[in-house]
């Protein structure tokens, strides 16, 4: 089995990027708020369950402990809204993350394409895309350096490896997170280290991270890699300043409500009257 939950947080919305309201994808995710699990990865979790607290987060536990490499399943657009703040998430990343997010509010919409979420469907399906896709050599952060494509499916390779500890080296996934305005401070929301956003409806960016990702071998062996790391100085000072703006953007905004005399009341309606 290669999922162990369904959750009903999209975990790689942004406000800038387009978003389907009937579509879902498969990849690592924490399970969120709104989620199921089977009976059976319960009885896994609860053989290891800890006993003392510390430090662990339930839902980050649940996928580096119990996953073991296990992928969820979750919307394009999200039905939920996270909303968690205190061990490890600040009030900033809840502005910045969680609170922009849309929500669908109906019931009752059909999902088209439940038929590629078996692994065999949907490895063939990224398969199938990344064939098809132009390779870009671009600065990610450009401003309108997507919106201009024409329609159609293109790659960014970004320079991604395993570090001593054995965790991911994300510099340059989080500079595309932050430029782009979704979530990469993790790995959340990939799918064997691809990651796809829809620009527009007709739109689609693939970004591998190279070597890890189990999908790089799509690409020529002289394509170019993006890494934030290795630009020459004043590029990485440009892409650098880029990156913040749309920190800073939800930083005034932030700055906004707080003047306002009715902000606490305003955070619990737009937190509970939409969940």
């Amino acid at each position: 089995d290669t999922l162990y939950c369904v959750t009903a947080y999209a975990a790689l919305f942004s406000p800038n990027l387009y978003n389907r309201v009937n579509t879902v994808r498969r990849g690592t995710t924490q399970v969120n708020w709104g989620y199921a699990i089977t009976p059976s990865f319960i009885e896994e979790a609860l053989r290891i369950w800890p006993t003392i607290l510390d430090g662990n987060i339930y839902d980050a536990w649940l996928v580096e402990m119990v996953s073991d490499g296990r992928e969820c399943i979750f919307p394009d657009l999200s039905r939920t809204r996270h909303f968690g703040v205190g061990l490890n998430a600040v009030g900033m990343e809840v502005e910045r993350f969680y609170m922009p997010m849309d929500l669908v509010k109906e019931c009752g919409i059909t999902l088209t394409n439940l038929d590629k979420i078996p692994i065999q469907n949907w490895t063939s399906h990224i398969s199938e895309s990344l064939k098809e896709a132009e390779v870009l050599n671009v600065n990610p952060c450009d401003d309108g350096v997507f919106a201009n494509l024409r329609k159609g499916s293109y790659v960014l390779p970004y320079y991604l490896a395993i570090e001593e500890d054995g965790m991911y080296y994300l510099n340059s996934y989080m500079i595309i997170g932050e430029c782009l305005g979704f979530w990469a401070l993790s790995e959340s929301g990939w799918h064997e280290g691809v990651t796809k956003v829809s620009i527009t409806a007709g739109i689609d960016v693939y970004f591998i991270g190279v070597p890890e990702s189990d999908y790089s071998h799509f690409l020529k062996p002289n394509a170019t890699v993006w890494n934030y790391l290795q630009l020459p100085l004043e590029k990485r000072n440009k892409v650098t300043i880029q990156s913040r703006n749309f920190y800073s953007n939800i930083t005034e905004k932030i700055f906004d409500k707080i003047r306002r005399n009715s902000y606490v009341a305003d955070l619990c309606f737009d937190v509970f009257a939409t969940t």
